[in-house]
């Protein structure tokens, strides 16, 4: 169990408590009934949380839901038989399978890029001239929602514009959380056989990451395949480089120990790309089972993506 303990460092306290169905949102979650305005500065907007387990509800409740598309993104099968080399729609969902466990890790952890809608911001703005006059407004747009003071409070801060969309911002992000991951492990000391795979496997991935360019590259390699129909990924599939098995086996190592998937990936690029989606799979699967194991009685994760993490 030492690789999930390591993985536990990065939990933000009290995650495991969370319950019920996951109905929160939000745009439920900065509603007057359950947050009010604290603190407003020119780029963030912090909400007091009058019942903090409502804000570990909050971050559970989203980390299950993206969980639960991150698995079944994979689970779902995008084979097409009589042409072994259409990888296309497998290369896509493996990617948003990714996409979806980085949200999910991220909540896990206590914080979440997301978007605050315009009407949300509109009754947050309300209470700010009611509360704060005088104060910055808030405009709709990316936020990092962080979790503060235990769940007492959650800070939102607006995301630079300048990283792009929802996916250039999530992806801005992995590099921070893979260094706060490996940080909090080395800072034990003495590191078991299983964590030092697990760092390794970190270094992997960031050394991947840094011969193609950064983090973008995984949203990169997405819109070549997805939009400018690169790599021979679609038919008659010119210059394909691999086949929808090859594909397959490296997108399924996500139901093993995530030190696994980025071995033997070799040189080719899509190959390298399912290894390091599948790792990131993987680390949230390890994460998932872990949690649903440790929460408590009528937590989202035990009826939703726990089960499917199990399949």
């Amino acid at each position: 169990m030492a690789l999930e303990s390591s993985l536990r460092l990065v939990w933000a306290p009290g995650i495991a408590t969370g319950r019920g169905a996951r109905e929160l949102t939000t745009q439920k979650m900065f509603s007057p009934r359950l947050s009010t305005v604290h603190k407003v500065t020119a780029d963030s907007v912090s909400m007091y949380v009058g019942k903090k387990q409502r804000s570990l509800d909050f971050m559970c409740h989203e980390a299950d839901r993206f969980a639960t598309a991150a698995f079944e993104s994979l689970l779902v099968d995008a084979r097409f038989e009589r042409n072994p080399r259409s990888t296309a729609w497998m290369l896509i969902k493996g990617y948003y399978a990714a996409f979806f466990a980085v949200h999910s890790l991220l909540r896990i952890s206590g914080s979440a890029c997301t978007r605050i809608a315009s009407d949300t911001a509109a009754k947050i703005n309300s209470e700010i001239a009611l509360l704060l006059p005088g104060s910055p407004s808030v405009t709709g747009g990316l936020y990092l929602l962080s979790l503060r003071n235990g769940g007492v409070e959650i800070e939102c801060k607006r995301l630079d514009s300048g990283k792009g969309g929802s996916h250039e911002s999530l992806w801005s992000l992995l590099p921070g959380f893979l260094n706060d991951m490996e940080s909090r492990v080395l800072a034990l000391g003495a590191v078991p056989e299983e964590d030092t795979r697990l760092i390794s496997a970190i270094s992997d991935l960031r050394n991947l990451l840094t011969r193609r360019g950064g983090a973008l590259w995984f949203t990169q390699v997405r819109n070549r395949v997805n939009y400018s129909h690169e790599y021979g990924a679609w038919f008659p599939y010119i210059n394909s480089t691999t086949d929808c098995d090859r594909v397959k086996g490296r997108f399924d190592s996500w139901r093993g120990p995530p030190d696994e998937t980025l071995s033997g990936m070799g040189n080719d690029e899509l190959s390298q790309f399912a290894s390091a989606c599948a790792f990131l799979v993987s680390l949230c699967s390890t994460t998932i089972k872990d949690l649903s194991f440790r929460s408590a009685v009528g937590s989202p994760f035990r009826a939703s993506s726990g089960l499917l993490a199990n399949w």
